[in-house]
């Protein structure tokens, strides 16, 4: 079955994993184990969880005022952002507020 995610130009397949094949996830750049959505020719994939984070979060406990809006990148010239609900570094997909300049890691929601 194709799933089509709003950053990746083409069709993510369902895609199961070989032993000892190791990929990282393209949104939340953790290792992935069994099934993934990928676009092999790309080297794209999605954990099913990141695959399926929401757009929009309204009402979250760090910014209660705007919604949080999932971004593929950083919008900060240097490339990476410390997440406000972690402390971690990141440089890939993050839930950001642009008014208030709230960034958080999908992972750590």
């Amino acid at each position: 079955m194709d799933y089509k995610d709003f950053s990746h130009k083409h069709n993510l397949k369902n895609h199961r994993l070989t032993e000892g094949q190791t990929v990282s996830c393209s949104r939340c750049e953790r290792l992935c184990h069994n099934n993934v959505y990928a676009c092999l020719q790309c080297n794209y994939f999605l954990h099913d969880y990141c695959a399926n984070a929401v757009r929009y979060i309204k009402n979250h406990l760090s910014d209660t005022q705007h919604p949080l809006v999932l971004i593929p990148k950083p919008t900060y010239c240097s490339g990476s952002f410390i997440c406000n609900a972690c402390g971690e570094t990141g440089s890939s997909f993050s839930y950001c507020c642009v008014l208030c300049g709230i960034v958080n890691l999908l992972r750590a929601l």
